[in-house]
This record gives structure tokens, sequence and C-alpha cells, in this order.
């Protein structure tokens, strides 16, 4: 009785030997989608307040949201028209246990997000 390899189409056991060649690059259709938002927070780690700063490059809805590490919004800060230009804002996570949360902006369609860790 003869073994017949189920792998042999698809593997190479032989690094020594064997040729390897470069992939071509995979481009995604996503890298060349300019972000419409750019998110800042200070300071992270943070024990009281924690300050989000953010630039929207185009006018139009932004939502503002604070999400625990479960995907679950802790908070939703606002939803609103804005103008292009840098907006600021505070978050008081003095009473939040200590974790990371994650700051989400959306503007556009453009979602950015940001890690925020409390820590006491």
């Amino acid at each position: 009785m003869s073994l017949q390899r189920w792998d042999a189409e698809w593997t190479e056991y032989d690094p020594i030997n064997a040729e390897y060649k470069a992939q071509e690059e995979i481009v995604s259709v996503n890298e060349n989608i300019v972000s419409d938002v750019i998110v800042s927070a200070y300071p992270n780690p943070t024990n009281t307040i924690c300050t989000v700063q953010y630039h929207t490059q185009n006018n139009g809805m932004v939502t503002a949201q604070f999400v625990n590490a479960m995907g679950e919004i802790v908070s939703t800060f606002f939803v609103e028209q804005q103008q292009a230009g840098m907006y600021q804002f505070n978050i008081n996570v003095q009473d939040m246990p200590n974790g990371l949360y994650f700051i989400r902006i959306e503007s556009n369609n453009s979602i950015k997000t940001m890690p925020i860790s409390v820590h006491k």
C-alpha cells in the first residue's frame, strides 16, 4: 500500500532548496481613500479627564462615541452637523473602571477609532 500525499500540490517542505519569489503587492481599495477625520487624545493613559481633539476636513455630520472593549457604546457625546475645522471636548473617566476604551469619531462615512486606557 502506497501513501498518497494530500498536501503535495500546495506545500513546500524544503526551505533550503526551494525558490521563493516576492509576491506582488496587494493594494486594498481602502488604501486609496483619504480619511476625513484626524483624532488625538491626551493624557493617555488617563485617570480623571481625557481631552479629545479632532479635525474634520469637510463639512458634514459628525458623531463621537465612547466604546468599551466589548464594543458596547458607553456614551454618545454628540451627533451634529459641523463645519470643517478643529474641535475639542473632554471625557470624564473618574467613575469608570480601569480598562481599555475607544473613542470613535465618524465624519462623512470616515471612521477613526482611538484607544484610551483608563488606569487609576
